[in-house]
């Protein structure tokens, strides 16, 4: 396990505020809802200090709560469960997935329009994502945009490749191709959210959303979460071609999480410290690892090395 530490331990551990009716039927409505100010400086300040610290790409640092204690600290006691859970109604919450995402000063890592979903091997319709921004956030650093509603379409869209590049040439079962919504803009109720560190937005994983380019001399640091509730089941995902969550988690579609998963535990309730899972390994599905590979401490020792 590393540690990250500068010293900084008086994080809020629980709910700076109760979450309002109007956010949670904002959220159910919309399918998005941003909450302000539910992680205090001291989580950000930490947080940034770790991301600072692992190699990777845009997309490419995932994985992180087995291996750092800064993000270890902020999936199992911290107030980001008690926020999902009590937004989809659930008694329970578990993660499937964090990532951190840095939008490097002046880069092009346009985010196409997508939906989550395919990328999860989850289903339910209590699964959602969590971004908590670590860094000031506006259309000149690519703030996310959403596409109000869109998660009661009811419709699965293929992802495209995240490098500009189009689409992939087979689309799936049940799948369609994503529509050009930004060719036709006016037709949807699209919504940005301008935000200080600290804040934090939860989507629904079927909700449409897409992002711009960092413009800025900074870069834009942002923690995400895949996460689920009661009523959601394991759903094999169709083979990787590098973007999916591909890890073999042990289960058949339909079958519930177990509360003691190690590869996708149960946060919320809080537990004990002493029982927060410590996996270092595991095993990818089709004899490939997707694009959501763990970083694990020795990429940074060697990094430091080198």
């Amino acid at each position: 396990m590393v540690q990250l530490s500068n010293g900084i331990r008086n994080m809020n551990r629980d709910l700076v505020r109760a979450i309002t009716q109007e956010e949670i039927e904002t959220f159910r409505e919309d399918g998005v809802v941003c909450l302000r100010g539910m992680f205090d400086p001291e989580w950000c300040d930490r947080l940034r200090d770790a991301a600072d610290t692992i190699p990777g790409n845009y997309s490419g640092r995932a994985f992180l709560w087995p291996f750092y204690e800064p993000f270890r600290e902020l999936v199992f006691d911290s107030p980001a469960g008690e926020i999902a859970a009590t937004l989809m109604g659930s008694e329970t919450l578990g993660i499937m997935i964090d990532i951190c995402f840095i939008k490097d000063p002046h880069s092009t890592s346009l985010t196409p329009w997508h939906h989550d979903q395919p990328y999860y091997q989850m289903q339910g319709k209590q699964v959602c994502g969590m971004w908590i921004g670590l860094d000031k956030c506006d259309a000149s650093n690519g703030a996310v945009e959403w596409i109000k509603g869109s998660h009661k379409w009811d419709r699965m869209f293929e992802p495209d490749p995240f490098d500009g590049t189009g689409h992939f040439e087979s689309v799936h079962d049940g799948r369609e191709r994503i529509l050009d919504i930004d060719a036709d803009r006016d037709n949807y109720d699209i919504v940005m959210f301008e935000t200080e560190p600290g804040d934090c937005i939860v989507d629904y994983a079927t909700i449409l959303h897409a992002a711009g380019d960092n413009t800025t001399d900074t870069p834009r640091r942002a923690i995400t979460y895949a996460l689920f509730g009661d009523d959601a089941r394991f759903l094999e995902i169709p083979p990787s071609r590098g973007v999916e969550d591909t890890r073999e988690l042990g289960l058949k579609t339909g079958d519930r999480f177990p509360p003691d998963h190690e590869l996708a535990p149960r946060i919320w309730p809080k537990r004990p410290r002493e029982t927060w899972p410590s996996p270092k390994e595991w095993a990818y599905t089709e004899g490939a690892e997707g694009d959501f590979v763990a970083v694990q401490p020795d990429a940074v020792d060697r990094l430091g090395s080198s």
